[in-house]
């Protein structure tokens, strides 16, 4: 799942998806991210993107790419290649009323496999605690690796915690998040498909040495964002532009 967080702060990945259900269609299809294209210093990467309804269809950003599968309405499976038909990593998730259960990643490094396991746990408070687990790929048994909680406010992610110590804090705008449109990524879990966008994240290791990303952003007529620049402790780290 990383990998496309790149869309919107380092480098690109491609996506492909394929549609299961036509449901999709019925929902609005307006303001679908195109293109998003990342520059830092001279360097620039640029994923190309098109749909069937809000389905992701295929996301092109050189010889990369990643295949989404879905299951009705919900993305159910994500396989991550690079440079070709070679498949390095693959995330398969499971849901129950609607909202996400698990989410089982394996990735593939050479001859070596390894595999990981989050299960969430949906409070009625509206927070969501998770246990993430090591799976060993031979026996399949599973060892509990961390834990942590999600505290939302208005559809946002606005702190994560994990009991090894981390944490991370998160502010955002009132506008519309890039990827508002596309079917299940708000399901998934990530801050960066949120309802709106981040302006500030703060994360830091035990309440200690805070270590603080800022964002700005151009909009359009439809409030949503063409142009996001990212700022690492105060210094000009990389800009994203977007295309709808």
């Amino acid at each position: 799942m990383k990998k496309i967080l790149y869309l919107f702060s380092a480098s690109l990945i491609v996506l492909t998806s394929c549609s299961n259900d036509d449901d999709s269609n019925n929902a609005s299809t307006a303001n679908l991210l195109k293109e998003a294209t990342y520059i830092e210093g001279s360097y620039t990467s640029s994923s190309m993107i098109t749909y069937d309804g809000n389905k992701i269809v295929q996301i092109v950003a050189g010889s990369d790419k990643t295949v989404y599968t879905y299951t009705g309405n919900l993305i159910t499976k994500e396989e991550e290649f690079a440079g070709g038909n070679n498949i390095d990593s693959k995330v398969e998730y499971s849901y129950e009323n609607n909202k996400l259960k698990t989410s089982v990643s394996t990735e593939i490094s050479g001859s070596e496999t390894y595999k990981s396991k989050n299960v969430y746990t949906h409070n009625s408070d509206g927070t969501v605690n998770y246990k993430s687990y090591n799976v060993n790929v031979t026996t399949g048994a599973e060892t509990l690796n961390d834990s942590g909680k999600y505290t939302f406010l208005n559809g946002n992610i606005v702190k994560s915690e994990e009991a090894a110590g981390y944490s991370s804090t998160y502010e955002y705008d009132t506008k519309n998040n890039p990827t508002k449109n596309i079917l299940g990524f708000d399901k998934l879990m990530d801050e960066e498909f949120s309802v709106n966008n981040i302006v500030k994240r703060t994360s830091t290791y035990n309440g200690t040495n805070p270590s603080i990303i800022t964002y700005e952003y151009d909009y359009n007529t439809n409030g949503y964002p063409t142009e996001r620049r990212s700022f690492y402790n105060g210094g000009t780290n990389g800009i994203t532009k977007y295309s709808y």
